[in-house]
């Protein structure tokens, strides 16, 4: 039994992806794909952990907005690289969908939920509609 988002995500991959969500070791974008990969839940998300915990879970949260608003601060801090990274590229690996979007689009659709994603994010925003527009995710996300 897995726990981890990124051990899941990683173990369905690679057992039943068939190399298709993956690029094999060796191969020139396997690099920039684990970056990415793990960039999502180890920096980016751990920035929006605490907006997360005190925003939903803590009942003094209204009290706590200058502690919500320097997590927010960081959490865009975090995506910051995304976003210039991103550029015209359609996927993080070009115009291949990978498991790493599949990592960044939960990222993302956190930083949507907490208003964390604002103007400053073009890319990221019209990236998530892409994501959004997948019939995959369309799937995932149905009642």
């Amino acid at each position: 039994m897995l726990a981890e988002s990124g051990a899941i995500v990683e173990y369905v991959t690679e057992r039943y992806g068939g190399g298709r969500l993956a690029p094999a070791i060796g191969d020139a974008q396997r690099g920039p794909y684990l970056q990415w990969f793990h960039y999502c839940e180890a920096t980016a998300g751990a920035a929006m952990s605490p907006v997360i915990f005190h925003t939903r879970y803590v009942a003094d949260s209204g009290e706590r907005g200058d502690l919500i608003e320097v997590w927010t601060h960081r959490s865009r801090m975090a995506l910051r690289p995304v976003e210039a990274y991103l550029g015209d590229r359609t996927w993080l690996l070009g115009d291949e969908f990978s498991a790493a979007d599949i990592m960044l689009g939960y990222t993302i659709a956190v930083a949507e939920i907490f208003g964390v994603l604002d103007e400053q994010f073009p890319g990221l925003k019209a990236y998530f509609g892409r994501l959004a527009a997948r019939p995959a995710f369309k799937w995932a996300v149905a009642d």
